[in-house]
């Protein structure tokens, strides 16, 4: 472990507002803790989590990791993920602390009902459309990350970023970031992101595992998926979808479909991408990026979804195009208005 005086600690913006105290004060003194990533896991959830998990131990807590689903083959090269769990511990003495989560259906058909039944829910997360639906609440949501949530409850508790830490909360904050490129990326960002360097984060080393480590039959998917892209809005509007059976011509699953919306978003004229995916029940997981004309944590909670103002999502039935052509509708209206 490499000590090292945290830049943040004397700035405004790193301090905690006043409202979450009696949370911190349930993470400083309850024993025993569930730390709780959300399913079909991204870098944010895992690493914000694995971060957590080190800090509460660091106050003498037993603490496990439970997440839905196993993590992504392309994020299981971060120590501590080999800890996750897929099932919950039994007992109320239990206390959850759920990351990056949004809403509470963000645990499935299975566990949701588990997660809200507990005794001491602490929602720790950045999301602007976050409800609160924990007991206690720690939501930031002018942070760029839940990573960065957690970055400053290192700085309340006073407690030394170890190396696993870092890496953990590195990648958390570079992936939700975009890699530093989307707008809430700001210099405490990369205050934080100069602080977890110094503590022993390899960035190059990091960068090529979440990026350059492509499996063929991802390309091949994403090469299917890019065959069928369609344009609407006078091409501001950028669509395609997967279904169960391109998964299967591709020979891919899932979690291959990373990515694909950030490569509709960035091609030239295009502000919002939408991209869907069917999921084994036959319903559809939307995924909505925009450059910044239109405000998609709107537009899926139009359609009972949320997330921020250019990255957000939702889950719809019916066939694709239909549901397209409801979004297009939407943003029709949206952009007239």
């Amino acid at each position: 472990m490499i000590e090292t005086t945290s830049p943040l600690a004397t700035r405004p913006d790193a301090r905690l507002p006043a409202e979450v105290a009696p949370a911190l004060e349930l993470l400083r003194t309850h024993p025993r803790w569930v730390v709780a990533s959300h399913m079909n896991p991204d870098g944010d959830t895992l690493g914000s989590a694995i971060a957590l998990k080190q800090l509460l131990r660091s106050l003498g807590h037993e603490v496990r990791h439970f997440c839905p689903d196993p993590p992504p083959r392309n994020l299981r090269f971060l120590a501590g993920t080999e800890e996750v769990e897929t099932t919950l511990p039994e007992g109320d003495d239990w206390a959850i602390a759920t990351c990056d989560a949004a809403e509470i259906g963000r645990f499935g058909d299975r566990w949701t009902a588990r997660v809200a039944a507990a005794r001491i829910l602490v929602v720790v997360d950045h999301h602007i459309s976050n409800k609160a639906f924990g007991t206690h609440n720690i939501i930031l949501p002018h942070d760029a990350a839940t990573g960065e949530v957690v970055f400053k409850l290192f700085e309340h508790f006073g407690v030394q970023i170890d190396e696993l830490s870092a890496n953990a909360l590195y990648l958390a904050i570079a992936t939700d970031t975009g890699s530093f490129r989307y707008d809430g990326t700001s210099p405490t960002t990369h205050r934080m992101a100069a602080h977890l360097i110094e503590c022993g984060v390899k960035p190059g080393w990091i960068n090529q595992q979440i990026y350059e480590q492509l499996t063929r039959s991802t390309v091949v998917l994403q090469s299917l998926a890019l065959s069928k892209l369609r344009f609407d809005v006078g091409g501001k509007v950028a669509f395609t979808a997967v279904s169960q059976a391109l998964l299967a011509e591709a020979g891919a699953t899932d979690e291959e479909c990373e990515g694909i919306v950030e490569r509709l978003r960035a091609i030239q004229g295009v502000d919002t991408a939408i991209f869907m995916r069917e999921l084994a029940d036959g319903r559809w997981k939307v995924s909505l990026r925009s450059k910044g004309e239109v405000d998609v944590n709107a537009l899926a909670g139009h359609f009972g979804g949320g997330g921020h103002v250019r990255a957000a999502g939702c889950t719809v039935a019916g066939p694709p195009d239909e549901a397209f052509g409801a979004f297009v509708a939407r943003i029709r209206e949206t952009l007239r208005s």
